[in-house]
């Protein structure tokens, strides 16, 4: 960037930026009050929906009313009211109609559909992509000083009966990023609508590398590791093809290819054939490619450090911006520094309820409001926003690190109970139940036990199953039926395997009488005989010592 067009840009980023920084930081100095007011304004903008109507929202003066009145919710308590939304009926969940609805898996196998209101759109998305791009240049300038390769799922994927757009809300935090922010991406966004998923990362690859990258986003730390890996499993093909200035896979469509062309770069090709010659495992790697990367952008918490300790092996030492607590649902909260995940509640978009992890099963847990928090303690977050999401259940966990100003700074830790999640795909344990079950009923296999752990570190699934009798079920059909099965129900899991985040299903077949020293090792930890309840989806390691496999793993082919 010329010196001029840099000091235009510097000046354009800190005036949008420190503004958008202040809507979030507003009321941070006494988080009591300003979430009352969030609260309020919540409530009287959406009280005459049919939602609100419903819910009794008019005339609520207290947060204390508030609870007394609207019970924690799930989203099936609220889906007929989007789906009359999205048939073109307004006022059903948000005033009038959403221009766009964020789409991510249900536990009851259909997608849930979030509702994006005009406030949400206009204020609390585009503070928030304002802000963190001015905070990255506040910590690292030099991140701004190439092209941007922002990596996400296609902002629309399908429209509602209503005309209204359905897709992925990083695809929509893509959208809303600041103008010239958007001016430096590096790729067009019609590269991301690729359906074939090894068609879409070769693209990917071919474009960029004759780029200057030096900032890299996108929403799962898996999602560079996969692309690293593509590069060297690429690399000679990759090189030819940017030598002859072509596109050699078939799969890349011809308006993206013809969009994209290039002029053939011999130079360019000789000068990565030498980074090859001059690594000692003769490998291509993104350090080597894009020499001034600086920042990549991705999530750090939960299981992304599984990634992120991989990442340096092919992207080197470049500093780390997390994007903080952000799910379709909302924005929860906005880290203020690089290579640290730790955000501060965004308070003035989201009224929050806390409930303590130990307390979750009690039949009436206390609940705690964000000015009542204590560091380090873990606690399931019940969200109430301008989506038409009221006193609503995400069952995440998140942990409190710290504070901004007297308002808590948080971490995501994990999913709850019954929800796994090795890359975003949010698999629920009834999902788990729905396509074993299946599957065994059109196989005609009975089993006497089973439990699927997320293998993080493998980037799959590991299903233990004993078969009634001790006979080992058919592995190969039953991993492919079972994967396809979830594919099915879980619109996340399909995608995250057909774009290779997720890594196929594997069967392990246990010992003899699993269910039965299983049972044994959860009472040996302490849960009482009587109270005892199987598990069947799990990231708990711990839960794999009594029912190790004898039979070396099958997997789908």
């Amino acid at each position: 960037m010329k010196p001029l067009m840099q000091k235009l840009f510097s000046l354009g980023l800190a005036v949008s930026g420190k503004k958008a920084l202040k809507h979030i930081l507003n009321g941070t100095d006494d988080p009591e009050k300003t979430q009352e007011k969030t609260l309020l304004n919540i409530l009287k903008a959406h009280a005459s929906t049919d939602l609100g109507k419903k819910l009794g929202l008019s005339g609520i003066e207290s947060i204390q009313e508030f609870q007394r009145r609207v019970p924690i919710m799930e989203y099936e308590d609220i889906r007929p009211f989007v789906e009359a939304s999205m048939d073109g009926k307004p006022n059903a969940v948000v005033k009038g109609l959403p221009d766009f609805y964020a789409s991510t898996s249900g536990s009851t196998g259909k997608p849930k559909y979030i509702p994006i209101s005009s406030f949400t759109e206009e204020v609390t998305n585009k503070a928030f992509s304002k802000a963190s791009a001015y905070l990255i240049y506040k910590g690292c300038p030099e991140a701004f000083s190439g092209k941007i390769l922002h990596i996400t799922s296609p902002v629309v994927e399908e429209f509602a009966p209503g005309g209204a757009a359905i897709g992925s809300a990083t695809g929509n935090v893509m959208k809303n990023a600041n103008r010239v922010v958007r001016s430096m991406y590096a790729l067009p966004p019609e590269i991301y609508g690729i359906s074939d998923a090894e068609a879409k990362y070769y693209a990917i690859l071919l474009y960029s590398l004759d780029q200057n990258i030096s900032m890299m986003m996108t929403a799962n730390p898996s999602t560079f590791l996969l692309l690293g890996k593509k590069l060297e499993e690429w690399q000679d093909s990759l090189i030819q093809d940017l030598e002859s200035g072509v596109c050699s896979n078939p799969n890349v469509p011809l308006a993206i290819t013809q969009k994209l062309k290039r002029a053939p770069n011999p130079r360019r090709a000789e000068v990565l054939r030498q980074c090859i010659a001059s690594d000692p495992e003769r490998k291509l790697r993104p350090s080597q490619v894009w020499k001034n990367l600086k920042v990549l952008g991705c999530w750090t918490g939960g299981n992304c450090a599984n990634y992120l300790s991989r990442l340096p092996a092919y992207y080197g030492q470049v500093s780390i911006k997390d994007p903080g607590y952000v799910a379709s649902e909302l924005r929860g909260s906005m880290p203020l520094r690089l290579n640290d995940p730790s955000g501060v509640l965004s308070i003035n978009d989201n009224f929050y309820e806390f409930i303590k992890v130990e307390d979750i099963d009690e039949s009436q847990p206390r609940i705690y409001l964000a000015h009542e928090l204590e560091k380090g303690q873990q606690y399931y977050i019940i969200i109430t926003n301008y989506c038409g999401l009221y006193r609503y259940n995400i069952h995440d966990i998140v942990e409190v690190t710290g504070f901004c100003n007297s308002t808590p700074e948080i971490v995501f830790v994990q999913k709850g109970k019954g929800i796994t999640s090795i890359s975003g795909e949010k698999l629920y344990e009834q999902q788990l139940i729905s396509a074993v079950s299946e599957v065994s009923r059109k196989l005609k296999v009975e089993l006497s036990f089973y439990l699927a752990f997320a293998n993080v570190a493998a980037s799959r699934y590991d299903l233990f199953v004993e078969t009634s009798g001790g006979g080992s079920p058919l592995c190969e059909n039953f991993a492919r039926e079972v994967d396809a099965q979830l594919q099915a129900i879980n619109m996340e899991y399909r995608s995250k395997r057909t774009t290779m985040r997720l890594h196929p299903i594997e069967i392990q077949v246990t010992l003899p009488n699993a269910y039965e020293r299983f049972k044994a090792w959860r009472v040996s930890q302490g849960i009482r005989e009587t109270q005892y309840k199987m598990v069947y989806l799990t990231q708990d390691h711990s839960m794999l010592h009594p029912i190790r496999s004898v039979a070396p793993a099958v997997s789908v082919k």
